[in-house]
């Protein structure tokens, strides 16, 4: 395996159409980051000027009512200014860590600032807004508090004045959890920056783990629908053609039946979703039931999925298939790899398998090879068919339910995402350049 360069500039092997994407998005992101801060200070501003003119009022008139509304405007103008806070925070941690880590940290804005930023300044960040919202809102209420004074209140001021206190509380724990939510996005970037190329994990640190979590989602609404039986108006295979020697497969997608069972069999969740991102990353081929029917395709010994998977097969000369199954909760195992016991599945190529167990592991991920039960020894299997009747190597692999919930657990499946996609890859490139030599 090569080892990257580490001194090498990081836009040096960026395409250059991805480069000016993320110029283009660098530029917006940045505008936006400017707007937002204008319009804190605006907010800043408007809090000073309505304290003064609420106050002048107040004294005017002698009215402690008067004076004792401004710690509820203060509170909700905290809000907005929280809020653009916030968001010129997490927009300032993506180009960082997303946009200049990929062009060059060296000549980014966000990690020259991070270097010139002191701890004691650091520490001081809220400062200003502390001042004016909260110190604004305290001496409103000593102002109403003499104006009135407290001792002469009746029931409507004393409700009055309670409530104001209550919002200059509210309005310290709004800022202190602005400060709460900007510590996460430290910790979020320290949990990216240890993730390392041996596992497959270097990606993550170019993707968004959001985007892939969202894409997931979008992709795997197709099968979902009508209580995970498919769009009963749409394909009932998926079919993706690729231009490796390598073929994707995800049998259970959907609810199956299986031997005239009465009920169906529940879906593996998410694997046709990894699949069809899988085939987008590695320009792998993939197959992919996406309809309920009567048919179990790792069950029966004939049906449309299995004519579909030798064709796809034939036309693109396709050299391995990777069968996607789906482990229950219930199961102790992580990732469980099937080769037909014996490795017989494998037809010798146990090399193949190699590859994806060492990334696997690489990763942090425990593989258990021909578990029973997972070994994908049945005659009707995707990967037993394969081997027999297409004549070519196969593999079942069945990932557990923690690493198939990018709704809840994002980080997990972006890591096996990631992971599988190094797999494909490095089989893909063995099995073309064996095809280049002969």
């Amino acid at each position: 395996m090569a080892v990257q360069n580490k001194n090498a500039s990081p836009n040096s092997t960026i395409p250059p159409d991805v480069k000016d994407l993320l110029l283009a998005e660098y530029q917006a992101l940045s505008e936006e980051k400017l707007k937002r801060a204008e319009l804190q200070h605006q907010l800043l501003s408007f809090a000073l000027v309505a304290f003064g003119a609420l106050l002048a009022a107040g004294l005017q008139a002698k009215s402690a009512p008067i004076i004792l509304v401004y710690p509820f405007l203060a509170m909700f103008l905290s809000v907005a200014w929280t809020y653009n806070e916030h968001r010129v925070r997490q927009i300032g941690a993506f180009i960082k860590y997303r946009i200049e880590a990929r062009i060059g940290n060296e000549l980014g804005w966000e990690h020259f600032r991070t270097k010139l930023t002191s701890g004691l300044l650091g520490s001081r960040e809220f400062l200003a807004a502390r001042g004016i919202f909260i110190g604004s809102g305290l001496i409103a209420m000593l102002m109403g508090a003499l104006t009135g004074p407290i001792t002469k209140f009746g029931i409507s001021e004393i409700i009055l004045f309670v409530l104001a206190a209550l919002s200059v509380i509210l309005t310290t724990v709004i800022l202190r959890r602005t400060k709460i939510r900007i510590k996460e996005l430290k910790e979020l970037k320290e949990r990216d920056s240890h993730m390392d190329e041996d596992g497959g994990r270097k990606g993550l640190e170019s993707a968004d783990v959001t985007t892939i979590r969202d894409e997931t989602i979008k992709y795997e609404k197709q099968f979902a629908k009508n209580g995970y039986t498919g769009e009963h108006l749409g394909l009932s295979i998926l079919h993706i053609e690729g231009s490796t020697p390598v073929v994707l497969s995800a049998p259970h997608a959907v609810k199956h039946y299986r031997r005239d069972r009465s009920d169906p069999e529940d879906a593996d969740i998410y694997t046709g979703a990894l699949a069809i991102q899988l085939a987008s990353l590695t320009k792998a081929s993939a197959l992919i039931n996406a309809h309920t029917s009567k048919e179990d395709p790792n069950d029966d010994a004939d049906g449309e999925y299995k004519r579909q998977l030798r064709d796809l097969v034939t036309q693109k000369q396709a050299r391995f298939v990777l069968d996607f199954h789906g482990l229950a909760q219930k199961q102790p195992m992580q990732i469980a790899v099937g080769t037909g016991g014996k490795r017989e599945n494998l037809l010798g190529r146990t090399d193949l398998l190699d590859v994806l167990r060492n990334t696997l592991k690489n990763a942090g991920f425990e593989i258990a090879e021909d578990a029973p039960g997972f070994a994908a020894s049945g005659p009707n299997t995707i990967s037993s068919f394969t081997r027999r009747e297409l004549g070519i190597p196969a593999l079942q692999i069945e990932v557990h339910k923690d690493y198939r919930d990018p709704r809840n657990k994002p980080h997990e499946y972006a890591k096996l995402l990631y992971a599988l996609k190094k797999s494909v890859d490095e089989i893909a490139e063995t099995l073309k350049k064996e095809c280049t030599s002969k």
